[in-house]
């Protein structure tokens, strides 16, 4: 009788923290589109890389590429969030989600600011291991709303565009590494964790 009472007591305690943790974190995030979109990064690394300088020419390639690439990824992380959201069922956008993305978009427009400034003074070593840095900072930030892995795939951001800030000669392989092989760390853990 005695266990049945504790075991009651335990599930009414977990069903009460469940309820605060899907009012109080942004949960519907997915994995797969962390793969993806690190996928793509790496992807759009290698066509820098190989077919792009980056100079003061080039620059309009250069921004409309790593400008698509960042409206490809917002787009297919608003559409696996809303898959993933109906699958848990648990609202996609919520107030929980409104704090998420302030706070993941004050530090991001911050350092698309900073980018443009890098650019307009020429330079443009110094651009790729900013928007890590600032990427870094953004997660860190919107992290107290989400998962907790958010804050790690953060502090790695930002230690590679700090370490890229040192050795700015290899700005577009941290840039990869961080925005790429990163991601796709972080999708599969998140994976393997949380949707599978």
């Amino acid at each position: 009788m005695q266990n049945i009472r504790q075991e009651k007591q335990l599930e009414a305690l977990q069903s009460i923290r469940n309820l605060m943790e899907r009012t109080s974190r942004y949960l519907p995030l997915s994995g797969k589109a962390g793969v993806i979109i690190g996928s793509l990064s790496i992807g759009c690394s290698l066509v820098v890389d190989a077919y792009i300088n980056v100079n003061l020419e080039n620059l309009t390639q250069l921004l409309f590429l790593f400008g698509s690439l960042f409206l490809v990824s917002l787009l297919i992380e608003i559409v696996m969030a809303e898959q993933n959201a109906r699958r848990k069922k648990v609202p996609a956008w919520d107030p929980v989600a409104k704090r998420f993305l302030i706070n993941l978009f004050i530090p991001l427009l911050a350092g698309g600011v900073y980018a443009f400034a890098l650019i307009q003074q020429q330079q443009f070593n110094m651009v790729l291991p900013a928007t890590l840095v600032f990427y870094g900072l953004a997660l860190i930030n919107a992290s107290r709303y989400t998962i907790e892995e958010i804050r790690y795939l953060g502090l790695a951001e930002l230690l590679i565009g700090l370490l890229s800030s040192c050795f700015p000669a290899y700005g577009l392989l941290a840039w990869g590494l961080g925005f790429g092989l990163l991601h796709i760390v972080y999708g599969v853990i998140l994976y393997f964790k949380y949707e599978k």
